[in-house]
Parts: C-alpha cells; structure tokens; sequence
C-alpha cells in the first residue's frame, strides 16, 4: 500500500503533566504518513489564549487542569460562538439593505421600485429588532444562567398585609 503526504497537522495539546506530552510525542513521531507541529501549554489560561488563535487542526485537552478542567474550556469557546451570532445577524441585515437597494434598481419602473425598498426595508427593520431580541434572551437563559444562577432555597413570597382589610 502506497503511503500518502498529508503534510503538517497542527496539534494544540493542553496537559500540566509532561510525563504525558512526551508519550504523546513520541506516538505521533511513530506515525510515517504524517509530521505533527505540537504545542503544548500547561495550564487552562494558556490553553484558552492558544486555542482563541484559531491555529490548530486538533485539540487535545486533559479533564483535570488544576482547578479547572478541559471541558470548560470548550464550554468558554461555545460561548464567544453564541455571541457571534448576533453579529452574524448584523451581517446579514447589511446584506439584506443591499438586496433591496439591487431590486429596487433593477425593478425599471419608479412607483415598483420604491415599493420594493420599502417592503425589504420593512422586513429588514422587523427582523433587526426581533432576532436580537430573542437572541439576547437565549443568551442569557442558556449561557448566563447555567453558570451563575442556583435553584433551590425559598419560595418568593410578596409582602402582605396580615389581618385581613378593615373597612
């Protein structure tokens, strides 16, 4: 069987003990049909800023960085996506006022054309304050609860006035 190139594959390894980056080294120098790059960072901090870097074809994350652990690192990285996309949706609505502008001028007559900008131009307005809306609400439902807010304890209660009403 013919043994292919496939060139440098770009590994992040995010492990505080050596013992384990030095086998993983020397399994990936076993391998003939590849060359490994392998960056090794220690700690969670570190990871995080290698990983943001966006440089690496794989990610090898140990659970237990010292008092944090790997998984929360990919759950950090979950979150900066969430928030992306609300500037995803920016993007988008820039296109859409393009899209409009292009019908309109390609509509040929002057009374069809505005009435396609402005039903574009509606849509995009509708969709500019709905989608952040729901989006930002995701966000913090999602993201922001799971993290800081803890069930349990007493039920909410209003003040009220004990006794009954006196007339």
């Amino acid at each position: 069987m013919d043994e292919c190139d496939i060139g440098d594959i770009r590994v992040l390894l995010i492990e505080d003990d050596e013992d384990d980056y030095v086998l993983l080294f020397n399994l990936l120098t076993e391998v003939p049909a590849a060359r490994y790059k392998i960056t090794w960072t220690q700690t969670y901090e570190e990871g995080l800023r290698e990983l943001k870097k966006g440089d690496y074809d794989v990610c090898l994350l140990d659970y237990l960085l010292g008092v944090r652990n790997g998984l929360e690192i990919l759950s950090t990285l979950g979150n900066i996506l969430s928030y992306a996309r609300i500037m995803a949706i920016g993007m988008a609505s820039a296109v859409l006022s393009l899209l409009a502008t292009m019908l309109g001028g390609m509509a040929g007559n002057l009374v069809l054309a505005v009435v396609i900008v402005i039903l574009v131009h509606a849509l995009n307005l509708t969709l500019g304050i709905i989608d952040p809306t729901i989006q930002g609400l995701r966000l913090h439902y999602v993201e922001f609860f799971s993290k800081f807010y803890l069930g349990g304890g007493q039920p909410f209660a209003p003040f009220k006035k004990l006794g009954g009403v006196r007339t």
